[in-house]
């Protein structure tokens, strides 16, 4: 999972943060599995996460 804030050294929690995640493997908002990508929902349960 990637986020704006990695690629300027921003926090994800900062107020100011985008919010918006894509999936370092589809490049998209979707995993693998066709769900959506974000903080809570890349989790274990997941067949494409890597943790």
């Amino acid at each position: 999972m990637r986020c704006k804030e990695m690629y300027y050294h921003g926090q994800p929690e900062d107020e100011y943060a985008s919010g918006i995640y894509w999936c370092s493997k589809t490049q998209e908002n979707f995993g693998p599995d066709g769900q959506p990508v974000g903080k809570t929902d890349c989790c274990a349960g997941r067949s494409c996460y890597v943790g």
